[in-house]
């Protein structure tokens, strides 16, 4: 059971690919209502810091985060100036180390302040930003140990192994879309990967599939791990070894269905991956024949994922809903229908106008079209005084000016004499 987290600093995501099986703490255990404070880490045991083929032209990863629980326990107190200190120099030879705001480093050991912690509660940072070298292989690894200590808790240690993933593994990108799908209706997706890096697969390659809101996935292959029946995600291993330069694609179909009532689009997307580990998410297996991977030509993908867009057969079908504007000339208002402003500039016996919407889904254009209606009265009694004062005030200023030229043209000319 996982207990309630805030994260503090950078966001504390972890990569998809990173298995949901959290390290071994040297921790006493609490028995219940005995009020004793104890400290507990929930961290990964393995973190895929980038892909070898990357090397120091990997983005920072600043996604390793190192949560810090309070046991609950009845009665249990608070747990007291809660620091964690995590040391990162098994790291070296194998990855960077960039600083964090959060937590002060001297050399490559991190200090991270967190506080009184809750009993039942937790807190996370995300000590320090991990940067690529270059000469590194698939699996190199090091070590970050982290300590965590408290005023009146006994003190607790773990170890993350840190590797280096890889290779990238490329997929088409944008792929022809499907059109005229009618909800409960089945159709396929055959996905494709190209290994364009000098390293081969040799641990295996994973793939995950992803579908947008209402559209599903049929639990069909016993390599592959789903969400559920009805899946909104699926997470295949393949054992084969995909060699550098070469391209694949799924032996069969994934099937996806657009969920009844539907839509009138949907997407589905998918990524590849080395070496797999599959999201702890995914509880249901597949019952059919496996998924395979068959060698194809080779492949100049240079995207991360393929994206296949779907319009189905539900329409939306869009109207204006309009309402009688009222007002006064020169007032600006609008009605309970328009979300927008409509000035009255003057009164005009039977005067109307006309709004059409517009909607890429919208296949009865016949009531696109409405009326809105004008039902003006004459300007207030102080708009229109003040708008014969302005006329008014104008008119003399116009005679000041006037009367101040031929006056400079007068001096001008008794000069000139």
């Amino acid at each position: 059971m996982h207990l309630p987290i805030r994260v503090l600093g950078r966001p504390a995501a972890l990569a998809a690919s990173v298995a949901a099986v959290f390290a071994t703490v040297v921790a006493p255990a609490a028995a219940d209502g005995s009020g004793q404070v104890v400290l507990r880490f929930e961290t990964p045991e393995t973190f895929v810091m980038y892909n070898a083929d990357q090397g120091s032209g990997a983005a920072p990863d600043d996604r390793f985060a190192v949560p810090v629980h309070v046991v609950a326990s009845k009665g249990g107190e608070p747990a007291r100036n809660v620091r964690v200190v995590v040391d990162a120099s098994g790291l070296k030879g194998v990855a960077r180390l960039a600083h964090s705001d959060g937590c002060p480093a001297e050399g490559a050991v991190y200090t991270c302040a967190y506080g009184t912690l809750q009993n039942g509660d937790g807190e996370s940072y995300t000590p320090l930003s991990l940067l690529g070298v270059d000469g590194v292989e698939p699996g190199d690894s090091g070590t970050v140990t982290y300590t965590a200590t408290a005023d009146n808790a006994a003190t607790i240690t773990g170890t993350t192994r840190m590797t280096v993933g890889g290779p990238t593994l490329s997929a088409p990108g944008r792929e022809k879309g499907v059109s005229g799908l009618a909800p409960g209706q089945p159709a396929n997706l055959t996905a494709r990967l190209a290994d364009n890096t000098r390293f081969a697969t040799e641990q295996g390659v994973a793939l995950q599939v992803g579908t947008s809101e209402g559209v599903t996935l049929t639990a069909l292959h016993s390599n592959c791990f789903y969400t559920g029946r009805a899946a909104t995600s699926a997470w295949c291993t393949f054992p084969t070894k995909a060699a550098a330069g070469a391209a694949y694609r799924t032996g069969a179909p994934l099937v996806y269905t657009v969920t009844p009532p539907g839509r009138p689009a949907g997407e589905v997307t998918y990524t590849w991956s080395s070496p797999p580990s599959r999201p702890a998410d995914h509880p249901v297996r597949g019952t059919g024949p496996p998924l395979t991977l068959v060698r194809t030509a080779g492949q100049d993908f240079d995207d991360s994922d393929g994206r296949v867009g779907i319009t189905t057969t539900v329409q939306a079908d869009y109207r204006p809903v309009t309402a009688t504007v009222r007002g006064r000339v020169g007032d600006t208002g609008g009605t309970t229908a328009i979300d927008f402003h409509i000035r009255i500039d003057r009164r005009v016996p039977g005067a109307k106008g006309t709004i059409r919407t517009y909607g890429p889904y919208d296949r009865t254009p016949a009531n696109d079209l409405a009326v809105i209606p004008l039902d003006a009265s004459p300007a207030a009694p102080y708009r229109r005084f003040l708008g014969s004062a302005w006329t008014w005030t104008a008119g003399v200023l116009a005679v000041v000016v006037l009367a101040v030229t031929r006056r400079r043209r007068r001096r001008n000319a008794t000069t000139a004499s």
